[in-house]
């Protein structure tokens, strides 16, 4: 590993900023600033707190452990310890590190589909709670995402609407898209094609639903408006062809 040293906690605070390093590795006491303090610092921070951090020591008292934990410390390293003890420890962090750092991305690239996509979508909890909306469902409805979040599904709904009396599995058992009539405020209803799944946890437990809807019309309008531009992407092409023979 390459490995940079520094002689306080201060220093070494201002190392991490500088350099954001894979884990920090620390002494309890390293000058005016403790090593809990020192990890304390650069966990609070977003842009560093998930670097994982090895706390050394020789203090054994719960006091001093649950200090140490509480700055969050990933791991402890009682003195003595071994130089096999320490590449363990190093080595299982760095793993679990690469591990959040690729759910992380995956997040992120997830995230980003989600508010790029066309389609409305609703992360609806058990419940039926508003507990995610992209922005796309967001603007069919004509409302804030902030005020779509926490909403529950059927206050989303006109009073008349069939999945308001049959529920939201009435969408979710159904191999076809479901009509459903979305609530607009002031404006107008509108009527959305609505499928949908059930969320559920890793022990097999329903958690959710996820609800995509999709308003045909706009759909339509917007295939019908692509059509054109590519129409008229080919005939420039074609009045530049004539112009290049001529």
């Amino acid at each position: 590993y390459g490995v940079m040293t520094a002689d306080c906690g201060v220093d070494g605070l201002e190392m991490a900023n500088q350099l954001s390093p894979a884990l920090v590795l620390t002494d309890w006491a390293v000058g005016s600033m403790s090593g809990p303090e020192l990890i304390s610092s650069f966990k609070s921070d977003p842009e560093m707190g998930f670097i994982p951090a090895v706390l050394l020591t020789s203090k054994s008292d719960g006091e001093s452990w649950r200090a140490g934990l509480e700055s969050g410390a990933d791991a402890f390293l009682g003195k003595p310890f071994s130089r096999l003890e320490l590449a363990s420890t190093v080595e299982s962090l760095l793993r679990l590190k690469k591990t959040e750092n690729s759910a992380r991305e995956q997040s992120r690239y997830l995230e980003a589909i989600f508010e790029s996509m066309r389609d409305g979508v609703l992360v609806l909890s058990e419940q039926c709670h508003v507990q995610e909306v992209n922005p796309s469902m967001a603007e069919m409805l004509g409302r804030p995402l902030a005020e779509l979040a926490g909403t529950h599904f059927f206050d989303l709904l006109e009073s008349y609407d069939f999945v308001r009396l049959a529920g939201v599995e009435s969408v979710v058992k159904n191999d076809e898209p479901v009509t459903v009539v979305f609530s607009c405020g002031d404006q107008e209803s509108i009527a959305l094609s609505v499928s949908g799944v059930e969320l559920r946890n890793l022990d097999g437990r329903r958690s959710g639903y996820l609800l995509t809807a999709r308003d045909q019309r706009r759909a339509q309008e917007m295939m019908l408006q692509e059509s054109r531009q590519l129409a008229e992407l080919a005939e420039t092409r074609d009045e530049i062809e004539r112009r290049t023979e001529g």
